[in-house]
């Protein structure tokens, strides 16, 4: 590419985002969006992402791990080893496994296995606070980020629930993040419920048939966590994580 061609499509480029934002554009199209920004972009300003809450199908991943602490920044003195809702982790467990989950998608990104897990984990420390294992989750979610952010389009990656993409182990984080979020608040008496904006892309890639509904009410419902209006509480449940399409 000459120097004149490369200066003509920076300017058309930049005309482009002049005549008509991107947040803009997407919105007019209905499609599901997937925003990546991070207080660690060196590139563009994270705040930015917000720009995109005009895209009704945009979910701003740094997001779920934001209101994970946002969810249960008030409990961090009470007891962590009581059992989270109806799983047979206690808090502490249920958020050691949503860091571990992070991590591992992230180096699922990254090194493409298509055959197993790579042999490695994360492990939290035992002496570690409540409040220190939520920086562990958001440290773990912010590497998931970066991974899916430098991760090809066409960059495929193993998971026992389908060959996924980038879109599809990111979806899987904040599924992981919003649903544990809730065992554990449940676990520590608080009142919370996943936002919507956050559940409805993640139902859109993971769950192509769920029913209709409120999305944070169908999510839960979806992963075995609640009844949803007539349908009794599902026993069994897993995602779809391959590649559609």
């Amino acid at each position: 590419m000459t120097y004149r061609t490369f200066r003509t499509v920076l300017n058309r480029n930049t005309a482009y985002i002049a005549e008509r934002s991107v947040p803009e554009r997407l919105a007019a199209l209905d499609v599901p969006v997937l925003v990546i920004f991070g207080a660690a972009d060196r590139r563009w300003d994270p705040s930015s992402a917000h720009h995109y809450d005009a895209v009704p199908t945009a979910p701003v991943e740094s997001e779920s791990t934001a209101e994970m602490e946002r969810a249960l920044d008030s409990s961090l003195g009470a007891d962590w080893n009581r059992l989270a809702g109806d799983v047979d982790w206690s808090c502490r467990q249920t958020g050691e496994h949503v860091a571990e989950c992070l991590f591992s998608y992230a180096l699922q990104v990254l090194a493409k296995p298509l055959d197993d897990y790579l042999p490695i984990e994360v492990k939290v420390l035992d002496e570690a606070t409540p409040a220190g294992l939520l920086r562990s989750i958001v440290m773990c979610g912010e590497v998931l980020r970066l991974a899916v952010a430098s991760a090809s389009e066409d960059a495929r990656a193993w998971h026992p629930y389908g060959i996924s993409d980038r879109e599809g182990f990111a979806a899987m984080g904040i599924v992981e993040v919003l649903v544990h979020t809730y065992d554990i608040a449940q676990g520590l008496d608080i009142n919370w419920a996943p936002p919507d904006e956050l559940c409805e892309p993640a139902l859109l890639r993971l769950f192509p048939d769920a029913p209709q509904g409120k999305p944070s009410e169908v999510l839960l419902w979806c992963t075995g966590r609640a009844p949803l209006a007539d349908r009794p509480r599902l026993e069994t449940w897993r995602w779809d994580s391959s590649v559609r399409g």
